[in-house]
């Protein structure tokens, strides 16, 4: 897992999609799914746009409510898996 900040203009999503372009050579997707795994997640509907993501929530059925925290459960981990 990796985290990459920095301010607007600074080459965030160029550098994503090099390091994309590189693991995918690393890990070929002709690889089983449960073998390797690239997810390219973001916090905002934009920056996930830019990178050809999802968004953290998304990705990961993270409800934007106010309700009290429950836990990614089992299941919704093996619905993220299943989605890649």
């Amino acid at each position: 897992m990796s985290f990459l900040t920095g301010g607007a203009g600074t080459g965030k999503s160029l550098l994503v999609k090099c390091i994309k372009h590189e693991a995918e050579k690393i890990f070929p997707l002709e690889l089983p799914s449960t073998d390797a795994t690239i997810l390219l997640l973001a916090f905002t509907g934009t920056a996930a746009f830019n990178i050809h993501g999802q968004t953290i929530h998304l990705a990961l059925s993270i409800q934007n409510t106010k309700m009290p925290y429950i836990p990614l459960g089992q299941g919704n981990i093996k619905h993220a898996s299943c989605q890649v």
